[in-house]
């Protein structure tokens, strides 16, 4: 099967009162799609990256689905204290090597989040409406210790309520009569976050002492130029992670700031190649067009040209 890049939400500030609509809740975690064919099973994720060696737990299809063939689209989770964390799930999403995820198995497990079947022994059902999708992904799939299907709500602004009571990352709204279209956009799907966040390009770092204390953020502009956006310290990383951070960040160091404006921060701060990418979480935009306590959540890959204002909502 070919790998296909997966159906998007657009932004929204309220939830939609004509038509007939579904709600879910918005996991925090990485988008994947699991692919089962005669040949075998992949796990591939939204950016087409393969991620089979990553969630091993997603393999014994035979456990979870009878179905010959799938394509199933969802949400890799892992929790801390009963809520989604996308910084612990990346601990996940990063490894490399099978002896090591298979301690990672155990010491942070996943769960898969499951809310759309696109293909189904041999006959692709992405031209079918969502009602009759989500028909058939509950006739085919059954919830096992890593696998769920994601619930249904009828009633968006009770379900908007207890997200925001709960601190999860918000809700996603659906047309029950929407097609799937591949690499698509569109207001048949819907989110309204919680909070929001940034994927943001690493341009450079402030020390304190001999360590790190915080980190320079910037995004693309449409001409390929890249704007300061905001500084943010370490977040939900331990001492041990920041220090490892570190390391690598000094071995990209640079002698001239990438950013295309001067920055106030400049005196006090080791520019960096503009190479890694990281995940912020934050309350709103200002009109500087910088971030408004900004957290770092975590590292991603990410091209980091792709990081760009017209992409991260703030233009």
């Amino acid at each position: 099967m070919k790998p296909i890049i997966p159906f998007e939400p657009i932004a929204a500030a309220e939830i939609p009162l004509s038509g007939d609509w579904v709600f879910q809740v918005k996991w925090d975690g990485v988008r994947i799609l699991v692919y089962k064919s005669i040949s075998g099973t992949e796990v591939i994720n939204r950016h087409l990256n393969n991620r089979t060696i990553q969630y091993p737990e997603l393999l014994d299809t035979e456990s979870y689905s009878k179905a010959d063939s799938f394509i199933l689209d969802g949400e890799v989770i892992a929790l801390v204290d009963g809520k989604p964390s996308f910084h612990e799930v990346m601990k996940r999403d990063r490894l490399r090597g099978g002896a090591e995820i298979e301690i990672k198995k155990k010491e942070i497990p996943i769960i898969y989040m499951v809310f759309d079947c696109l293909y189904m022994n041999g006959v692709s059902m992405m031209d079918k409406p969502l009602y009759e999708r989500q028909k058939m992904l509950r006739s085919i799939v059954k919830e096992t210790e890593h696998i769920r299907l994601t619930e249904n709500f009828e009633e968006g602004e009770g379900l908007l309520h207890a997200v925001k009571e709960q601190g999860l990352e918000g809700i996603l709204c659906k047309d029950l009569h929407a097609c799937y279209l591949p690499g698509g956009k569109d207001a048949r799907w819907q989110k309204i976050k919680n909070y929001q966040d940034v994927i943001a390009v690493v341009c450079g770092y402030i020390q304190k002492g001999s360590g790190l204390r915080s980190l320079l953020l910037g995004l693309y502009d449409s001409d390929g130029q890249l704007h300061y956006i905001g500084k943010a310290g370490r977040g939900r990383y331990n001492a041990q992670d920041w220090k490892t951070i570190q390391h690598y960040l000094e071995k990209s160091k640079q002698a001239f700031s990438p950013f295309v404006k001067a920055i106030h921060e400049a005196k006090d701060c080791q520019w960096v190649s503009p190479i890694f990418t990281v995940k912020v979480q934050f309350l709103e935009w200002s009109e500087s067009r910088t971030l408004r306590q900004p957290v770092l959540d975590s590292f991603v890959e990410r091209n980091p040209l792709d990081c760009r204002f017209e992409k991260e909502g703030s233009q």
